[in-house]
Parts: structure tokens; sequence; C-alpha cells
């Protein structure tokens, strides 16, 4: 996956992905931001694309990461240790 892709990410396709993260499904990210699910279903795919992700757990983590600054590994597999973050920080994050 290619997270430095933030550039190339428009502003709606981010809110997209936010909502998605979140765990929204296209139906509901339609309702949030007042587009046809189908053209939810786009920037999902688009946001797919260009982050070279698979699924929605691929969304997630590049959303996380680049908003929360957190680091995942991308093959669980091989994971020898959980990441730790500060709880404090994050949830400072998470508030703003």
């Amino acid at each position: 996956m290619d997270w430095k892709t933030a550039e190339i990410i428009s502003d709606r396709e981010y809110q997209v992905a936010e909502l998605i993260a979140w765990g929204a499904s296209d139906k509901e990210v339609a309702q949030e931001l007042n587009i046809s699910p189908k053209t939810a279903k786009t920037h999902r795919r688009n946001i797919l694309k260009k982050i070279e992700g698979h699924n929605t757990a691929d969304i997630t983590r590049w959303v996380f990461e680049k908003k929360f600054n957190m680091i995942f590994k991308t093959n669980p597999r091989k994971i020898n240790h959980i990441p730790v973050i500060d709880s404090r920080e994050f949830l400072k994050k998470l508030s703003k």
C-alpha cells in the first residue's frame, strides 16, 4: 500500500474515507454527504485505487495513520509486538 498518497486524495474522498473508517456503509456515506450511493461507491473505489488498497480495512488503516499518526503493520502474521500509543495523545487527537 502506498501511504504517501494524501496529496492525491481529494477533500471529498478524504471525507468519504473517514466515514468508511468509522464504519459507515456506502449508503450511510451517501446520506451523510448528500450524494448518491453510487457516487459513494465510486469514491470508495477511487480511494482504494489511489492508496493501492484492497478493502475497507486498508481504508481504515490509511485514515488512522493520516489522522492520528498511528503506524500499522500491513501483514498481521508478521507482527512481533502490538504498537503502543499514548492514550492521552490519542484522545487529544480524537477530540479535534
